[in-house]
């Protein structure tokens, strides 16, 4: 039951999410069957829906021994705009239908290839092998190989080529801005190249982002919030969410946490981005209390930080977003750290005050911090939250199982409910199951959502 249930609702997410992409114009103009009118390639909105839908069964699948991938590819034309400089946007105009076409007809059955800007391509190719990456490359390399022709005579191309592998664990924005960092960086290196985005690029993209620009997001309306479900393990059903911050950057598309967090603490923007993630999902989680009255009222978890849980006004902050919100206090859950409980001296009264509001509570990560038993049972917390260091151990052999089962039942036994954190395999959620842990989340269970999807699925 728990696999059908989940495999539905990863379906109808991603479907519902085709379907509104599909819906909506983006980028340069397409006609309304989801094409690009120019080149008749897919149109940036839908290869975004076809990659929704590709992430979401490469996550579903992520349990077999092969596990399947999916590879973006992000090609731009080097120094196209030299072209239409010099024949004129109608030449150029029919050098871009030509590679299209070129493109479309080199290219394994079943990718999709789409133009996502004036000299832009992507491909998307599932259940593809790491050893198999150069040869999709020189595939559209191959599309160079003979020159175009123009009335004036021929015209010899290059590309740049970015590629990027997904597992399903990533949302569809953050692939696809991994493609295309990739390409910047095979475009750097001399252009006619190709790059695998890989964890120095990434590293290398977080020193892009500076103080000034973090400040100018928290105070001008470019944090966005989606939504993780938490799903009743025995049932399959959604019995709540947990708030997640993203990061609309005006140039670099949608960043995800680990982009600007860590920037956010060193610089104590944290306060100030954690204030609005909690009273903008109040407010959200309020118009699903309205919407769906108490017999679907969410639970929603927001995650403080322990900057923020040591400010001396946080109690009041948090009363205050209630009170705005109108959200009932008991649907709140605040999620912190074992490590800002265990550094802050007088954690236990602001525990106790954040309960006083009627609110719950719950340690996160845990098992990755140094709480001692004793004091964990002095806590008036109401959830564990078992990190998915120790879920990713779960279905392996006795050694590596032993801790996740540990922790479980230790919730149990201290009268706490225990979630775990980054379930990506069925195997995972009903070994979990099985041992009494009663709700959980992660990509095979539903991946971060927006506030409008939670609406729909609430019905």
């Amino acid at each position: 039951l728990l696999a059908q249930v989940a495999e539905r609702e990863a379906l109808v997410t991603a479907l519902r999410r085709s379907e509104e992409r599909l819906r909506v114009l983006t980028g340069s103009a397409v006609d309304a069957a989801g094409h690009d009118p120019l080149t008749g390639l897919a149109d940036r909105a839908t290869f975004h829906a076809r990659l929704d839908l590709a992430l979401a069964r490469a996550g579903r699948g992520a349990s077999s021994v092969a596990a399947p991938t999916v590879v973006v590819l992000w090609c731009d034309l080097d120094r196209f705009g030299s072209v239409n400089d010099s024949f004129g946007h109608g030449a150029g105009d029919r050098v871009m239908a030509a590679f299209a076409h070129r493109l479309a007809r080199q290219l394994p059955p079943g990718a999709t290839v789409a133009r996502m800007g004036s000299d832009e391509f992507a491909v998307l190719v599932e259940d593809v092998g790491a050893d198999d990456l150069g040869g999709l490359c020189r595939l559209i390399q191959e599309t160079f190989a003979t020159p175009f022709d123009l009335d004036m005579g021929e015209l010899w191309l290059t590309a740049s080529i970015g590629v990027t592998v997904s597992t399903g664990a990533a949302e569809a924005d953050v692939v696809l801005r991994e493609a295309s960092t990739a390409m910047a960086r095979a475009k750097q290196g001399g252009r006619g190249r190709a790059e695998v985005f890989n964890e120095a690029m990434r590293a290398a993209t977080w020193h892009t982002v500076t103080e000034h620009e973090l400040r100018e997001a928290v105070t001008g309306g470019q944090l966005r919030l989606r939504y993780q479900p938490i799903v009743e393990l025995a049932e399959g059903e959604m019995i709540g969410v947990e708030a997640l911050v993203r990061w609309q950057h005006p140039s670099q598309g949608l960043l995800g946490p680990a982009e600007f967090i860590p920037l956010a603490e060193a610089s104590r923007l944290v306060v100030p981005l954690g204030r609005w993630v909690l009273n903008e999902a109040c407010r959200q989680a309020a118009t699903w209390q309205d919407a769906s009255g108490a017999r679907r009222s969410l639970m929603l978890t927001v995650n403080v930080a322990a900057q923020q849980f040591a400010e001396t006004a946080w109690v009041s902050e948090v009363a205050a977003a209630l009170a705005a919100s109108e959200l009932p206090a008991d649907r709140l859950v605040l999620e912190i750290t074992e490590s800002a409980l265990m550094d802050d001296t007088s954690s236990s009264r602001t525990l106790e005050e954040l309960r006083g509001l009627g609110l719950r509570l719950a340690i996160d990560d845990f098992g990755t911090g140094y709480s001692s038993l004793a004091y964990l049972r002095r806590m008036p917390v109401d959830f564990l939250k078992i990190d998915k260091a120790f879920v990713d151990g779960v279905t392996g052999d006795a050694h590596e199982s032993a801790l996740a089962r540990a922790l479980v039942k230790l919730a149990s036994t201290l009268g706490l409910t225990a979630i775990a954190e980054g379930i990506e395999r069925r195997e995972q959620a009903e070994v979990l199951d099985s041992l009494g842990c009663l709700l959980g989340q992660g990509m095979w269970l539903g991946p971060p959502e927006s506030g409008e999807a939670i609406t729909s699925r609430l019905g």
